[in-house]
Parts: C-alpha cells; sequence; structure tokens
C-alpha cells in the first residue's frame, strides 16, 4: 500500500516558509519553537530545519549568511541539505516574510493529510492481524483520529514565565478562590479522605449545597455562590433519591448536578469519555467539579497509576479562567496502630498519599469521633493547605444531608487509642440509669451518673444523651431541664 500512494507534500510551500525564516531572523527566533520537523516532507528541507535550529540555539542571527556559514562548517549538514544552491534559492522562493502565516497553514494541512494516509496504513495492517480482537479496532481507529485531530489543533502553551512586577500585580478573577483560606480554589486539586462510612459523600454534597445557598461549609467561609457538578460512581437513582429526599430548595436546581454511576465507569482513561465530560461541562460550567470515590477512577495503588489517572482528570477539564476547582473524595489507608494522629501526620494515611497528597493544594481528613457505629459524630482535619492556613481540628454531627457542629466535643477522649475502653454505651446502661423510666434527672447529674455506670468520658456520655442528635434520641425526652425515659 505505501507503493501505491504518493504522500501529498508541496515543496514549494517548504522552500517559501523556511525563505521567510531568513528574511526574518529576529522573528525566526520564537517562530523556530513550534515548527515540527513532521510539517516537512522534503528530507533537504527537514535538514535545512535542523540547521536553523541549531544555529538559534547557539544564540546567532538567523540569515541566509550565518546558514551559509554553517553549511561550510559542516560538509555532512550541507550534503543533508543538497548543498548550496537550495539555501540560495529559499529567499527567491517567498517574496515578503509576512507570508510566513500563509505558508505554515499550507504546511499544516499537508502534514494532517500524511498522518491520515498513515493513520489508515496503520488501521489496515491492525485488520489484516487475525490475533487482534476486532471488536477493539474501532475504539483504537477513534482514540487515534482525537489525537490527530488535537496534533492538527492550536499548539499549547508548554510554559509562561512572569517577572517580580508582573507576579504583584496580579488581580485574580471574581469567584476564584470558592471557599476558606484558599481551601478550595478554582484549577486546583482539594481531597476529602477518610475512612468508609465517615461521611465523605454526604460531605460533598454539604459542599455543593453550601455553595449553592453560600453559607459555611465546615466552618469556612463560602465567598461566592458557585455551581457544582458531582461526577460519582456508587449510588443510583434510588438512592440519590432517599439522600435528597428532604432537600426540597428548589433554587438548588441551578447549582447543582449529581450524576448517576457512569455505565462504562469513571473511564478517564478513555479520550471518548474526557471529551464526552468535557462538552457536558462547557454547558453547564461548572465552578467546582467532584469525584467520588477516587478509587473508582484509579484501581491500582501504584504510583504509576495515580499519575496517570491525575493526568487524565487535568485533561478532562476547561481550562483558562472557567477551570474548575477539584474535589477527590479519597480512602484512607488501613490502619496498621491504634495510635490517633491528627494535624499534618493524617496526610500519610490517604491512599495513595506520596502521589494525591502531593498533587493536591489542600487535603481534609474525616475520622469518626468513635468506634461505635451508631455515633454520628465526625472530626475533620485539615492536613495540608499549602496556600493559606491550618484550621484548627472540629467536630460535627451529621444530620440530614448537613454537619453542625459539636460544641461539647470531649478531645482527650478522642485522643486516646482507638482500642481503649472501646465498647459503646448500650441501650441496657441507659434503660438502667433511668431505671426504665422511673427516674427523671438533671442533664448534668445523668452524665456523672453514666461516666460512672459505663466508664466513659464526658463527651460520649453527653453524645449518648443528646435528645436531639444522640443515637439515643428517640428514646429520650427533656421537659423542664429534666431528662427522662420514654422507650420501653
Amino acid at each position: 500500500m505505501k507503493q501505491s500512494i504518493k504522500m501529498p507534500s508541496s515543496p514549494e510551500a517548504e522552500g517559501a516558509l523556511l525563505g521567510a525564516l531568513l528574511l526574518d531572523g529576529q522573528a525566526a527566533k520564537t517562530r523556530l519553537r513550534e515548527l515540527n520537523p513532521s510539517l516537512f516532507f522534503n528530507d533537504n528541507h527537514k535538514a535545512i530545519l535542523k540547521a536553523l535550529k541549531h544555529i538559534s540555539n547557539k544564540g546567532d542571527e538567523i540569515s541566509e549568511h550565518t546558514l551559509l556559514l554553517h553549511h561550510n562548517r559542516s560538509e555532512i549538514a550541507m550534503a543533508e541539505a543538497g548543498g548550496i544552491s537550495i539555501v540560495a534559492d529559499l529567499v527567491n522562493q517567498c517574496p515578503s516574510a509576512i507570508s510566513y502565516p500563509y505558508w505554515l497553514a499550507e504546511l499544516k494541512e499537508y502534514s494532517s493529510r500524511r498522518e491520515i494516509i498513515r493513520l489508515a496504513e496503520k488501521t489496515m495492517v491492525l485488520a489484516m492481524e487475525t490475533a487482534q480482537d476486532p471488536s477493539t479496532l474501532s475504539g483504537q481507529f477513534a482514540d487515534s483520529c482525537k489525537s490527530l485531530m488535537r496534533q492538527a489543533g492550536p499548539q499549547k502553551e508548554r510554559f509562561r514565565f512572569y517577572s517580580p512586577s508582573e507576579c504583584r500585580s496580579y488581580e485574580p478573577p471574581e469567584g476564584h478562590v470558592l471557599v476558606g483560606d484558599c481551601h478550595i480554589v478554582r484549577g486546583n486539586i482539594t481531597v476529602l479522605s477518610g475512612a468508609p462510612g465517615t461521611g465523605k459523600s454526604r460531605a460533598a454534597t454539604y459542599l455543593a449545597i453550601a455553595g449553592a445557598i453560600k453559607v459555611d461549609w465546615f466552618g469556612l467561609p463560602v465567598h461566592s455562590r458557585f455551581k457544582t457538578a458531582i461526577l460519582q460512581a456508587e449510588n443510583g437513582r434510588y438512592r440519590l433519591k432517599t439522600e435528597l429526599n428532604h432537600i426540597t430548595d428548589s433554587s438548588l436546581d441551578d447549582f447543582i448536578r449529581i450524576s448517576e454511576p457512569p455505565p462504562c465507569g469513571m473511564a478517564f482513561g478513555d479520550m471518548a469519555f474526557r471529551d464526552d465530560l468535557r462538552d457536558w461541562m462547557a454547558g453547564f460550567e461548572p465552578d467546582l467539579v467532584v469525584l467520588d470515590p477516587w478509587n473508582a477512577i484509579t484501581g491500582d495503588d501504584s504510583q504509576r497509576d495515580y499519575r496517570e489517572a491525575l493526568n487524565n482528570v487535568r485533561e478532562a477539564m476547561p481550562k483558562g479562567d472557567i477551570e474548575p476547582a477539584i474535589l477527590i473524595v479519597a480512602h484512607n489507608r488501613k490502619p496498621k496502630n491504634d495510635e490517633r494522629k491528627t494535624g499534618r501526620a493524617l496526610l500519610n494515611e490517604v491512599a495513595g498519599s506520596h502521589v494525591i497528597g502531593s498533587a493536591a493544594r489542600c487535603v481534609f481528613i474525616m475520622q469518626a469521633a468513635s468506634d461505635d457505629e451508631e455515633d454520628n459524630r465526625v472530626v475533620l482535619n485539615c492536613a495540608k493547605n499549602n496556600d493559606g492556613a491550618l484550621p484548627a481540628q472540629s467536630a460535627w454531627h451529621r444530620k440530614n444531608g448537613i454537619f453542625l457542629r459539636c460544641e461539647d466535643f470531649d478531645w482527650e477522649e478522642f485522643n486516646k487509642p482507638s482500642n481503649s475502653n472501646s465498647s459503646p454505651i448500650s441501650i441496657e446502661a441507659l434503660r438502667t440509669l433511668f431505671d426504665s423510666g422511673k427516674r427523671q434527672l438533671e442533664k448534668n447529674r445523668t452524665v456523672d451518673e453514666l461516666m460512672v455506670v459505663t466508664g466513659k468520658g464526658k463527651s460520649s456520655c453527653y453524645n449518648a444523651l443528646n435528645v436531639e442528635f444522640g443515637k439515643f434520641s428517640e428514646y429520650l425526652e427533656e421537659k423542664g431541664g429534666l431528662i427522662e425515659w420514654r422507650g420501653k
């Protein structure tokens, strides 16, 4: 097949573009950075481009004279380029350096056509290979086509440098910092991690609601109303209904979108998945994208897999001033001992922490307040915040999709080893304390007696006797400053 097809090219356009570079040596230094040898089909022209790049890298002026000097010093380079006669003809092929953009567009078109032919040849070879699974061919062909179209588009700006004055004069666009002291920022990754069952997904929904109505999130100020898209892989439509049944504010519909689990999974490694997600976001324009959970995106804990997944996530996001903040909901490692870690030390508890902890600008860790499965309290720590302050750890009650601050939390008891006195307060202990409803007790006295009966700390006993949020609230009632038992 290769012998029967003549590759499209234009030696005239190639020579004219090289001539335009020689006519405007000052502009050539910048233009040479965007010129790839694949734009040229003629080997002589590729050799001249290589020579011009070499001259530019040395810091010499780009001109016909310096090019000839370079060839005189290198017999090999002169032979590759076809001799002095070809070099001398380049300027004659280009009437003016102003025509450079025209010739560049011509070469890009011819280069794209050649790539399409090579892609077709590659596809034919794959199709004729009987060991190749035909069901995978269409996907491989689609990925190759999309990669080709991206190469044909505008070149990415790889980096940009600023002077100190330019750094000082930068004014971030309105709404750049969404939450706290740079805890959640457009274009940055924030991680919310914790053990299963601590309420991470609920905390992400709470963040979306806080952004929609502009209220504090875990005590951190929301600076302006923002839109949130939650891409999640765990809860189907029925579970989402039960989770959001109590949230009836219709104004939230303009600010929040929650996905059902994608049929193909969280397939960020698939170019088509990334393109489709980017296209969807172009319509909704979220300020924050929540990815829940991270292990649905990367099934392996290897550093290479994490880096690749993070790169794919970044590629799927819109760019520029509309680039959203990213909140990754992750899991903690399985604990290796009973030590209760706090603050920065918790960063090492995030699964894949070396990679994901480095990529994130801010990392939150949620912990259960106790080993009691019916205890609805959680502790929130900020283990990392590169661009702002680390807030103090705080304790919260999970309550109907939101979190309310736990004011009487016993930090001394919480920081004890997790296996210390770990048996929870039982309903039998409370029934005995209230003598099956025959006793009515003032709250402080009730707490003191329950501490004696159970050996638990004050915080655990206060939580057990909380008539509004406690795990036994359905059995307790407070009247006239006294707590009474109304259970059986």
